[in-house]
């Protein structure tokens, strides 16, 4: 028997709710909002219905915000709660910023590609997320959580770790 992918499974539960509200309105006639939930969640339905795949499928792991959207990891560094910050990047958020200000200045200035780098800081932060993982699908799972390229992540570790080691001294 096949797998069932994400999309029979979403479409599988929100009949279940609708089956639900369907009888608690039986139960419950009167109630509007037992309707407007009723109206909504086939509206939810008929969108996901209708669509092939759940999540976009045009775009690459990278950089590929629109315009007014945060990257996933930036939103990671700036927007998460201090005890979800210190369980992802294994230190607290002042001490990440102290840390980037003390290795900036020895940071390479000369970019390895082309393509204009991502801030220092974004660079420690996805090298501080392989460091303190706690492992459960490696490499794989870290660039889908972190929307970044495999190769984008070996060379900000690579990077980081060769920056830290020499300024032994300083931190």
């Amino acid at each position: 028997m096949p797998r069932s992918t994400q999309r029979q499974m979403m479409l599988e539960q929100i009949l279940q709710m609708i089956k639900h509200l369907t009888w608690l309105m039986k139960e419950l006639p009167e109630d509007d909002m037992i309707l407007r939930l009723l109206d909504e969640l086939l509206g939810v339905y008929k969108e996901v219905s209708a669509r092939r795949y759940i999540a976009a499928r045009g775009t690459s792991a990278g950089r590929h915000e629109g315009p007014g959207e945060i990257s996933i990891l930036e939103n990671l560094i700036k927007n998460y709660p201090e005890t979800a910050f210190l369980n992802l990047f294994r230190m607290h958020r002042s001490s990440f910023w102290i840390l980037v200000d003390i290795i900036t200045p020895m940071w390479p200035t000369e970019p390895a590609t082309k393509n204009p780098a991502r801030p220092i800081y974004q660079q420690l932060a996805v090298a501080l997320y392989i460091l303190g993982s706690t492992g459960g699908g490696g490499l794989e799972r870290s660039r889908i959580a972190l929307n970044i390229s495999k190769g984008a992540i070996a060379a900000y570790v690579w990077r980081s770790l060769e920056i830290i080691s020499q300024s032994r001294g300083v931190v």
